[in-house]
């Protein structure tokens, strides 16, 4: 038997809703230098409100609040150009996040959240190398983090206290610009060291050193600014290494070292860019998302395109993507800084994001961070610029870490590169029960329907679906929605 029901909701609207990005107040911040490095976001003076932390070519790093202004005791001048990015991390265990970063002054600093130096730091390699940015992690399970980069030819690895670990650094056959990552790529419950070198291979070491059994891998072109990315690219349950080279290909390649089948991937143009993991496609798989010289791609596991891309650029430089949700419509979009002086935004179809790309006044080599820098519960995007300027520009979205799953160079605060291990795909749920529905008050233009809505997502709450609408220059104070539905006994 069928017995016929009806309700009616009431939805309040409290404000104008509209779609488009705006430079927070305050922004951008003005330098005396390029801004190269790329931004992460930490609660360094534990004011319950994160703080973005940059370093810049006039010598400079950069700690500034919400507003732009400079945090306390920042910036701080070190002896020369700095082009990495920085890391975040409790290096001393007092509870606070201390910033680690290097210097083209042959220095690795470490500084508290007042600017001033950790103890025992800086500490002078007497190389130059300033391109290569730290990751924090445990490699020797001592319960501390421990700094890795590459500086010069070697890759270092330093304890807490500013000595060197046990058996580093290790000398490789060139120098290297990459930036290395941190993940237990052949699960013996360890950390692994993975980076790039201009001898044209690949290194992986394990925490004392030696190299992991199978590397390095050879390629036919140098590794040069690209850093790698780890992932469970074949839903194998087991991390695999992905690296862009200078002979146009990109690599995937498993823990021993050998190449994942279909890879590598000739792009026919130089990748620069550092990939970022994400499943962009909703298949339950994570996709490769890099730039190269003139596009944007997003290539399957077995290294076909995603459809719609790739997407021609204005060329990527060596700005690397970030993806998260920034427009609340359930997909992930790919947020990245071009040659063209703009910052794009692109949906996971390859489209633009309403209201982008966005005008910077230089190229854009830095990467760009996403997060919620001012406690508003929306997306902030910041990026430096060639322009001598740090930008930050507002949008819609809301932040919600589960939905950003690279939301900044190397993914994380840590700069570790390596992204969770995925499960195997969820079952979707049952879909929820349609109704027929009557929607009432003034709204734009018919665009999807005859009734006059735009129709952009939907909350569903126990098989009821709420509509969600885009109001053009106009207040409504509540939509009533009428719907009726048959429920079977």
């Amino acid at each position: 038997m069928h017995q016929s029901s009806s309700f009616t909701v009431t939805l309040p609207i409290l404000g104008q809703v509209t779609a488009k990005q705006s430079i927070v107040t305050g922004w951008p911040v003005k330098t005396e230098g390029m801004v190269i490095s790329s931004p992460v976001f930490g609660d360094i003076d534990r004011d319950g409100r994160l703080e973005i932390v940059i370093g810049s070519t006039d010598f400079k790093i950069y700690a500034l609040n919400e507003d732009g202004t400079n945090v306390t005791g920042w910036p701080v001048l070190t002896g020369n150009s700095i082009t990495s990015s920085p890391a975040l991390g409790d290096i001393d265990l007092d509870g606070e996040l201390e910033v680690v970063i290097s210097s083209g002054d042959q220095n690795v600093w470490i500084l508290d959240h007042d600017g001033t130096n950790v103890t025992g730091w800086p500490v002078f390699i007497g190389i130059v190398g300033a391109w290569s940015s730290p990751a924090l992690g445990d490699i020797d399970n001592d319960g501390i983090l421990e700094i890795v980069l590459g500086i010069g030819t070697q890759v270092w690895a330093l304890n807490h206290d500013g000595s060197s670990v046990t058996g580093w650094p290790v000398t490789t056959g060139n120098a290297i610009l990459s930036s290395p990552a941190l993940g237990d790529i052949d699960g013996d419950g360890k950390l692994e060291i993975v980076v790039g070198s201009n001898d044209k291979k690949i290194w992986a070491f394990n925490h004392d050193a030696t190299n992991v059994t199978g590397w390095p891998v050879s390629t036919g072109e140098i590794i040069y600014l690209n850093s790698p990315a780890l992932g469970d690219i074949d839903n194998d349950r087991q991390l695999e290494v992905v690296v862009g080279s200078n002979d146009d290909h990109i690599w995937v390649l498993n823990h021993d070292g050998t190449n994942v089948t279909s890879w590598p991937v000739d792009l026919q143009s130089d990748v620069k860019t550092s990939p970022a993991l994400g499943d962009v496609d909703d298949d339950g798989k994570l996709e490769i998302v890099v730039g190269s010289t003139n596009k944007i791609w997003v290539l399957n596991e077995d290294g076909s395109n995603v459809p719609g891309w790739p997407v021609i650029s204005g060329g990527c430089s060596e700005s690397s993507p970030a993806l998260g949700d920034i427009d609340d419509d359930d997909r992930l979009e790919i947020v990245i800084g071009c040659g063209d002086q703009k910052i794009w935004a692109l949906n996971h179809d390859g489209t633009n994001v309403p209201g982008w790309p966005v005008s910077t006044g230089g190229i854009i080599q830095s990467s760009v961070a996403l997060g919620d820098i001012d406690n508003d519960g929306l997306v902030e995007i910041v990026v430096g610029s060639n322009d001598l300027k740090i930008w930050a520009v507002n949008y819609y979205g809301s932040y919600n870490i589960s939905r950003y799953p690279w939301p900044k160079f190397h993914h994380d605060e840590r700069n570790t590169g390596c992204s969770p291990s995925q499960s195997n795909p969820v079952a979707p749920p049952n879909p929820p029960i349609l109704f027929p529905v009557q929607v009432k008050g003034d709204l734009i233009d018919s665009i999807l329907t005859p009734i006059g809505l735009t129709i952009i997502g939907a909350i569903v709450l126990e098989n009821i679906i709420f509509i969600i609408l885009i109001l053009k220059k106009r207040k409504i104070k509540s939509i009533s929605i009428k719907s009726s539905k048959k429920v079977e006994k």
